[in-house]
């Protein structure tokens, strides 16, 4: 399964979203036709209430088994900035937060989510 995300990088944090129990980065799956930056930029305004957002380079892929369906997700994350104010969460979401290392560890982060904020950690992208 593909999944494409976006890293909004604030003050050395990321924003975060939380999805049932799981902190995971914003974006979902791409449907029939539809482009990485296309898909992202439904994604992000459809979960956090009409933010618009310009997609910016790729950053990495990052790949793991999702913790409910248990299917090997391929997830590619892309950098993305806001081209207005930052949307509040829609009824999928929970919740939306700023993450970086300091408080990573008291969020349910799924393996690739995981993996992605390591990432940026080692990568002196976020704190």
């Amino acid at each position: 399964m593909i999944g494409i995300h976006g890293i909004l990088i604030i003050d050395k944090k990321t924003l975060m979203v939380q999805k049932g129990p799981y902190a995971i980065f914003p974006g979902g799956k791409p449907v029939s036709g539809e482009t990485d930056e296309e898909c992202l930029k439904r994604e992000i305004k459809e979960e956090l209430s009409g933010t618009e957002i310009e997609v910016g380079n790729y950053y990495n892929t990052f790949t793991g088994i999702t913790p409910n369906s248990k299917v090997m997700l391929e997830s590619r994350k892309y950098f993305y900035n806001l081209k207005g104010g930052l949307g509040e969460p829609s009824a999928e979401i929970n919740r939306k937060m700023l993450v970086d290392s300091k408080n990573m560890d008291d969020l349910n982060l799924t393996v690739v989510s995981k993996k992605a904020l390591d990432s940026l950690i080692k990568d002196n992208l976020i704190d």
